[in-house]
């Protein structure tokens, strides 16, 4: 081997890092050293550090171009969301005010919508012409075009809802069915369009991103309007017509269900509109009743067979009115002619006060203006004064005003339509207006509204307590329209959940302020009171012993009635506590006595009772306290609950929870949390 080459073992691997520069040949050839050196030479670090540099170079420029372009789509997505979160809150805030029948406000919102998508695409109009290439600018286009089309079709659905708000009340008062069907038809038909615009919107929000939490709950209320419209038109539209009964409850005179349903109208609905009133008094039907039932033991004290005139007897009111609808049903003035009811509304003078506070006084023919301030008193006093006079019309004022009433509504303008959808609600929460119809469907629809006047429905679930005072007025007169009523509620949660309840009320008697004898008789009601099912009295004090005769030889021709049989045959007489009887009631107890407060004077009814929960009081644990009233009932209300030793509730800070009320709801639900203190 020739000495000039370098050795073997320095030519057989690579030089590594950190190795020593191989030596040279004692015997230098210089060509082949150099040759050598250049073959096999470790890189020096600043060689090395500019080739590191170079990559990194490259890659931090694609990252830093990368995520500038994204920062700059972010910031452009941001944008466009705003502005279409912008458009969204103004057809949310339009969609409020047409629910309220502020249409002319809502197309000014949908109209604001609209300008503010304009905007939209007027900014990134660049971006839209991208919308082929980037998937996400697609799916943002998508969204800009289906909001575009739910602002169109609001805006024409708002002016025709706007046209038939003031248009329907008048066509269905005054026997347009067409017009009404017509109007019904174009609306269901705005709304499912709407509906199919939304559900593509939310699609298209969705997949660019925009949190659409109010398409989801606005698709499944429109899809409810939708299906009401379609229950709505095909019940109007029936060929074979319908027959509603209109009753006025006489509050003055309480019954479980409301008033007492003295009078009444029979509206007949024919192609879609009212084809027919006729005012009754119900002892038309009543005289000829071809049924002889016996009356609820309490009825027994002033009837001696039961009919349309006691009928409202059930605290829930589709019991009363499909009673009261049977009854009337076999009379002689409708079984001759097999005629059937389809429903049954209920209004007390609250109604009747409110409709002619906005619709403004009427004057009868004999000169005396009837106004919202005197109804409720014009109205009983025509009844007494006909009665007295054995008048072949006792109830000649209502006959005269039903048809003055109807004209007024079937020629309203569009603002004092807003004002009684308004005063609609109100009646429903208050059970002033109650709706009862044999098409479950349409009970549906009611119970949506709140009009139903059904009571609290109580799960095996609920942990809690329930009160509910309901008075029946069996030869009281028209006393309680003079009654004062005050109702205090006091419970106490224990530890092992159950509920320690005292329940006071105290009833005084103004009748001294009315002239009329018809108020100032002495008030005398069977009390129902309905209690958690199960709950056990601890005290009760307030009750009258009323000692009657029945009125009739039930043994002889009489039927006995399955509603009232099943109530009474579990009637229990509380020997701790003579004159009161508990009884199961709408998976209540319900404990029943007499009470009779004179003229002038006070009587308070004491109850205290225990009721169990399924579940003990805990960190975190709710308990509910509901508390009803009976239709046309007025009283003022106070509630105190206290919370277990060692606990406050949440919702006040504080071991007690106190709410005072001039007025009692018909339905009020307090839920409180108990924490640790």
């Amino acid at each position: 081997m020739p000495r000039f080459l370098p050795r073997l073992a320095d030519i057989a691997r690579r030089p590594k890092k950190g190795d020593p520069p191989p030596r040279p040949p004692k015997t230098v050839n210089l060509r082949a050293v150099e040759r050598f050196y250049r073959e096999h030479r470790i890189p020096d670090k600043k060689s090395r550090n500019l080739g590191k540099r170079a990559l990194l170079t490259i890659i931090i420029a694609f990252l830093v171009f990368s995520l500038g372009a994204a920062s700059g789509v972010y910031i452009l997505k941001l944008r466009a969301k705003s502005s279409v979160n912008e458009a969204a809150n103004n057809f949310r805030q339009g969609v409020e005010s047409a629910k309220g029948l502020d249409l002319e406000k809502a197309g000014s919102e949908f109209e604001a919508a609209g300008g503010a998508l304009e905007g939209v695409r007027n900014k990134f109009q660049f971006l839209f012409s991208l919308d082929k290439y980037l998937p996400f600018l697609k799916n943002l286009s998508g969204a800009y075009g289906s909001a575009q089309n739910i602002i169109s079709t609001a805006s024409k659905l708002s002016e025709v809802a706007n046209w038939t708000v003031e248009s329907l009340p008048q066509d269905f008062i005054g026997g347009r069915g067409d017009k009404v069907l017509e109007s019904l038809g174009k609306i269901k038909e705005g709304i499912s369009s709407l509906r199919l615009d939304m559900a593509a919107f939310s699609e298209s929000a969705a997949s660019f991103g925009l949190k659409d939490d109010y398409s989801s709950s606005a698709l499944v209320e429109l899809s409810r309007y939708e299906q009401m419209l379609d229950i709505a038109f095909s019940w109007l539209s029936a060929s074979e017509g319908k027959k509603v009964l209109i009753f006025f409850g006489n509050t003055a005179e309480l019954r479980p269900g409301g008033g007492f349903n003295g009078s009444y109208a029979e509206v007949d609905i024919k192609g879609g509109a009212i084809s027919q009133v006729i005012p009754r008094d119900i002892n038309e039907p009543d005289r000829v009743m071809n049924r002889k039932i016996i009356p609820p033991k309490p009825v027994q004290a002033i009837a001696s067979q039961w009919r349309g005139a006691d009928a409202n007897w059930f605290f829930s009111f589709p019991d009363s009115a499909e009673k009261t609808l049977a009854f009337l049903e076999s009379s002689g003035i409708y079984s001759e002619k097999n005629e059937r009811f389809d429903g049954m509304i209920a209004i007390t003078p609250a109604v009747a006060s409110d409709l002619l506070g906005i619709l403004g006084p009427v004057k009868l023919s004999n000169g005396k203006i009837i106004n919202s301030e005197n109804i409720a008193e014009e109205l009983q006093r025509d009844v007494q004064e006909g009665q007295a006079s054995k008048s072949a019309e006792p109830k000649k004022l209502i006959k005269e005003l039903v048809p003055a009433i109807r004209e007024a509504l079937s020629n309203l303008p569009s603002e004092k339509i807003s004002q009684i959808s308004e005063m609609m609600s109100l009646w429903g929460e208050n059970r002033d207006l109650m709706v009862y119809f044999r098409d479950p469907r349409l009970m549906e629809v009611v119970n949506d509204f709140g009009a139903s006047g059904r009571i609290y429905k109580l799960d095996p679930s609920f942990n809690g307590s329930y009160f509910a005072p309901v008075f029946a007025n069996l030869g009281g007169g028209k006393s309680d329209l003079a009654m004062i009523n005050t109702v205090r509620y006091e419970a106490q949660i224990q530890p092992d959940g159950s509920i320690s309840a005292k329940a006071r009320i105290i009833r005084t008697h103004n009748g001294r302020s009315k002239k009329e004898w018809w108020y100032r008789e002495p008030s005398l009601s069977y009390v129902k009171v309905f209690l958690p099912f199960g709950s056990v009295l601890q005290e009760a004090d307030g009750m009258f012993n009323r000692v009657f005769k029945p009125r009739a030889d039930y043994s002889k021709g009489f039927e006995r009635d399955g509603q009232v049989s099943a109530i009474e045959e579990t009637i229990r007489p509380v020997i701790a506590f003579p004159g009161f009887e508990t009884m199961d009631e709408y998976e209540r107890t319900a404990v029943g006595f007499w009470q009779k407060v004179p003229l002038g004077e006070e009587g308070e009814i004491v109850l205290d009772y225990t009721n169990k929960n399924p579940f003990p009081a805990k960190d975190g644990r709710a308990y509910s306290f509901v508390l009803e009233r009976q239709a046309g009932l007025s009283a003022s209300l106070r509630v105190q609950i206290f919370a277990p030793l060692g606990y406050v509730f949440k919702e006040s800070g504080l071991s007690a929870y106190e709410v005072d009320l001039s007025e009692m709801p018909a339905n009020m639900e307090i839920t409180l949390t108990l924490i640790r203190d």
